[in-house]
């Protein structure tokens, strides 16, 4: 987040804009392990032009399932291993899909010998 405000900055405002190559340029002879694109100049420019902010818009679809959610699905599934991903659903108030996606997550494909 700060890196795009620093583009920014490195734009400048009114009379005083730098061309987004140069931006570019200066961008990455600051911060050389991070390098980025005109093409990426442009579009956090972009953003900020339509948005006024640099921050991600956010995404459409179902959200991501949170970390918490997760701990919680894995423990339930401990603490009953012979229940469903619909109990586990309607236990922890989630989609039954979520459930499995997370079990998928936790079981190892091949047990260790």
């Amino acid at each position: 987040m700060t890196q795009r405000i620093q583009i920014l900055v490195f734009i400048g405002c009114g009379n005083k804009t730098r061309a987004q190559q140069e931006v570019c340029n200066l961008f990455n002879a600051k911060y050389p392990d991070n390098p980025i694109t005109q093409s990426t100049v442009s579009k956090i420019e972009s953003k900020f032009r339509e948005t006024g902010d640099v921050k991600d818009l956010p995404k459409s679809g179902h959200p991501k399932i949170t970390q918490d959610k997760k701990i919680d699905i894995v423990l339930s599934m401990e603490e009953n291993p012979q229940s469903t991903a619909t109990l586990v659903a309607s236990e922890n108030e989630l989609d039954e899909r979520l459930v499995r996606g997370v079990n998928k997550e936790q079981t190892p494909l091949f047990l260790p010998v």
